[in-house]
């Protein structure tokens, strides 16, 4: 898991760095039920919810937050968060010795999961 800068995403909508969002991996945004090659927009995963759960330290946060965008570079159970969503998963928690949005990245497997909402 990792963030990005928000702004206009793969359906036409432009979010802030406020907004509770994700993009989700190429390879889950194409292969979702209901997307449609020709106009590259998948409506179906649309605003679709998703549940995200960090556990470091004995610390856990969650954040519920729509997919709104598609992110080429992701793996395909990873999720690309706007900062806000990414800095509300990891508040109060170390990892690396980073915080916040000096962590930049939560590798597989480091109590990172989501589940849809």
């Amino acid at each position: 898991m990792t963030f990005y800068a928000s702004g206009l995403n793969a359906y036409g909508w432009t979010h802030n760095d406020g907004s509770m969002i994700a993009a989700v991996s190429m390879d889950l945004f194409d292969n979702y039920s209901g997307y449609y090659w020709a106009t590259s927009v998948n409506k179906y995963i649309c605003g679709q919810k998703i549940k995200a759960t960090l556990s470091v330290g004995g610390l856990t946060n969650t954040v519920e937050v729509q997919v709104a965008d598609r992110c080429e570079g992701c793996a395909y159970r990873d999720l690309d968060f706007s900062t806000g969503a990414f800095l509300q998963l990891v508040n109060g928690i170390e990892y690396s010795g980073a915080s916040g949005e000096g962590i930049g990245r939560i590798t597989a497997g480091a109590g990172f999961s989501w589940e849809w909402a």
